[in-house]
C-alpha cells in the first residue's frame, strides 16, 4: 500500500493536465440565395483540465452515488 500511496503521491505533485483549443463558427441565412448571413458567430477558446480536477469530479460523483444508494434503501424499508 505505501508503494500504491507514494506512486499517487509523485503523481499529483506533478500535476499533468489536458490541453484542449477549439474554434466554432456558424453562419445562418434567410434564403439560401442571400449573399449575407442574417446571424454568423465564431468562437475560438481553449481549456484546461488537470488531473486533481478529475480526481474531485469523480470523488464527489462516487459520494453521491453512494448517499443516493443508502436513501434508496432506507426508503424502501
Amino acid at each position: 500500500m505505501k508503494r500504491f500511496f507514494g506512486g499517487l503521491s509523485r503523481l499529483l505533485k506533478c500535476n499533468p493536465a489536458w490541453h484542449a483549443r477549439f474554434d466554432l463558427g456558424e453562419a445562418v441565412y434567410r434564403n439560401e440565395g442571400d449573399a449575407t448571413p442574417a446571424f454568423s458567430y465564431a468562437i475560438k477558446g481553449s481549456f484546461k483540465i488537470t488531473l486533481r480536477q478529475v480526481l474531485a469530479v469523480g470523488t464527489a460523483l462516487a459520494c453521491l452515488c453512494l448517499i443516493g444508494k443508502r436513501s434508496k434503501q432506507s426508503r424502501k424499508n
